[in-house]
């Protein structure tokens, strides 16, 4: 099993480089579509790890025990932008063999790299507790699959509503594709399946979510299939309106049976969350309350603009050094803290203008895009706007 992890996690060294290349060029053609924009800046986590775990018999207790150790690591590793999310969860009865996962999400590969090194990890924990977690851990659960999923596909929401710990179940489906029809059912997940979970979302306060995910790396023992689909809840399942559900599935669905059939298998199981941790440790989150408010920034050749930040969203006004507005826009927005550094993202019709910035007390530093691009002459590497907090 050793080598199985350690193949895994060079495979996704190299699946790292090759995606790199382009990591901060994807979003650079222009999106004149709104929903597409939006969607861009609500995002979740490019990539996320799922670990399939077996216990050894008689030690279940002693695996939550460790895992409720290795919860507060995880959240200092939200809080210091290393990863975006991570938890654990037991499988209910099923037929696909799972027992228990874990996950962990992030929009980097080389967020892994040295993630879990013990120089890495004696930042967080004394040396001697972090060998005795390390050997507890061990003696009462062993990793038999690992799996890297990419985001496919997903429905709006807004996570800022939310925490996982109040999301206690969710479903994976778990999709292998007919042969020859990979394209047909990755199209039917998009074009049918995702606009009608957002209508049920409409519909049902429970219901949080759905995503579509591809596996680009698997090893050990994981269940059939390249393709992930998941369904978050905020409530047990004992309390979810399930007549409601099969009338909305009948509605919804009904046409499409026949080629559902046709173009995949499927296996589904029921998880409920046993740790997640805290969203409010996400080092995200904190970006976005240091950048909520309004931003003045002056021109050197006279003039200003002001800047408003929202969740997920940037309005801009330009003014002339009278104080004539010259021009306002509204954009969606992102953010990414990776690699130590934070960026964020503001999609317009025309691209994506991508800057690292950093938020000083009352000032907001903010570097110009040229620094990502050699075929852009605009200006140079190290140009910065320098942004003051009005409100």
């Amino acid at each position: 099993m050793v080598l199985v992890i350690k193949w895994f996690h060079i495979r996704m060294l190299q699946l790292c480089m090759v995606l790199a290349q382009g990591a901060l060029t994807v979003f650079c053609d222009p999106v004149e579509d709104l929903e597409t924009r939006e969607r861009l800046a609500r995002q979740p986590a490019q990539f996320v790890r799922l670990e399939y775990m077996q216990i050894t018999p008689g030690k279940e207790q002693a695996y939550l025990e460790t895992e409720r150790k290795w919860a507060p690591i995880h959240e200092a590793f939200m809080r210091d932008g290393l990863i975006f999310s991570w938890g654990c969860a037991k499988a209910r009865p099923n037929e696909v063999g799972v027992e228990y996962i874990s996950w962990m999400s992030f929009h980097s590969l080389s967020a892994l790299e040295n993630l879990y090194d013990e120089a890495n990890l004696l930042n967080y924990m004394e040396e001697e507790a972090l060998e005795s977690l390390h050997q507890e851990t061990h003696a009462c659960r062993t990793i038999v699959g690992q799996e890297l999923l990419i985001s496919e596909a997903f429905t709006l929401h807004d996570p800022f509503i939310s925490d996982p710990r109040k999301r206690p179940y969710f479903v994976l489906g778990f999709m292998d594709p007919k042969p020859g029809k990979e394209d047909a059912y990755r199209r039917m997940e998009i074009d049918i399946f995702r606009p009608a979970f957002e209508r049920w979302a409409q519909q049902e306060p429970n219901f949080w979510g759905w995503a579509l995910r591809k596996a680009v790396v698997q090893s050990g023992q994981v269940p059939p299939g390249a393709y992930r689909t998941q369904n978050v809840y905020f409530d047990s399942l004992a309390k979810w309106d399930l007549d409601k559900w099969e009338s909305f599935m009948q509605a919804e669905f009904k046409e499409h049976a026949p080629i559902v059939a046709e173009y995949r298998t499927e296996r589904r199981v029921v998880f409920d969350v046993l740790f997640a941790a805290d969203m409010a440790m996400q080092k995200e989150r904190q970006e976005w309350a240091k950048l909520k408010g309004s931003w003045r920034a002056e021109r050197e050749k006279g003039g200003y603009r002001i800047k408003t930040i929202e969740n997920y969203r940037e309005t801009l006004m330009e003014y002339d050094p009278q104080g004539n507005l010259l021009k306002s826009t509204s954009n969606p927005m992102r953010i990414e803290c990776r690699h130590g550094l934070n960026y964020f993202l503001t999609f317009h019709e025309q691209g994506t203008w991508t800057s690292i910035y950093q938020v000083k007390g009352d000032t907001w530093y903010e570097q110009m895009p040229w620094i990502f691009n050699d075929q852009v002459k605009e200006g140079p590497p190290d140009e910065f706007l320098v942004y003051r907090r009005i409100k």
